[in-house]
């Protein structure tokens, strides 16, 4: 993965960005918000691993534009524990938000978790899903997801729900949002656990069907199912 380290704190810095490259990641490391904005002139990153307390501009809205303007995931570090700062960081488009003292391991299996979502976003865009048979179908009565080869894998009734929705997008984006709503807790769930819910449901399929399910990530927006659905 190619990581930007953007930390004022020279020994912290120094610190993670040696334990990083040790573990094979390609790591360039900044003190300063200005400083990794030059550097995005000639350089693109897969994640950034961003603190908040910066000398110029806050890690918020570095956060804000890499979201935004940069097809590149965001693990915020810092030392404010309190809800609204998680809150904050999260509505700012992290993908994840670390207190600090960062144990480097943990950070370490953090990056190596969205290189495994990007690379699995970039073969679902590279590899159409097959169309066979009679496609997709979501079993209401036995809760469960019918593949186009006839296999079934069970369903919750979180996931149900995500299903039925996509079916009647017809292949058009399902926004965030309303995928958050549909299996949070209130409405409530975070950008990892949504994520680490949607691994679950692929791997899940991927077993039990030997197919895997056409459900596309489109970045920033939400996501579609790219292949015909039925619901019962």
């Amino acid at each position: 993965m190619r990581v930007a380290l953007i930390e004022d704190n020279l020994a912290l810095r120094s610190s993670l960005a040696d334990f990083l490259s040790v573990k094979g990641h390609q790591v360039h490391e900044v003190g300063e918000a200005i400083e990794f904005y030059q550097l995005l002139r000639s350089q693109k990153f897969d994640v950034a691993v961003v603190d908040i307390n910066l000398p110029d501009y806050d890690g918020f809205s570095i956060t804000r534009y890499l979201t935004s303007k940069q097809h590149c995931a965001v693990i915020i570090t810092s030392v404010r524990e309190a809800l609204e700062d998680r809150v904050k960081g999260y509505e700012a488009g992290a993908d994840i938000y670390m207190t600090k003292p960062v144990d480097p391991e943990e950070l370490v299996a953090a990056i190596e978790m969205i290189g495994r979502r990007f690379n699995a976003e970039r073969k679902g865009e590279e590899t159409p899903p097959p169309e066979t048979g009679e496609g997709w179908r979501v079993d209401n009565d036995r809760r469960c997801l019918c593949a186009p080869n006839g296999e079934l894998a069970p369903l919750t009734a979180r996931e149900v729900r995500l299903l039925r929705a996509l079916a009647e997008k017809d292949r058009n984006i399902l926004n965030r949002r309303d995928v958050e709503n549909l299996i949070g807790e209130d409405g409530q769930i975070s950008r990892g656990s949504l994520d680490t819910f949607l691994s679950r449901l692929r791997a899940k399929v991927r077993d039990k069907t030997g197919l895997e399910l056409p459900l596309a990530t489109n970045r920033n927006l939400g996501f579609s199912f790219l292949a015909p659905i039925d619901t019962q």
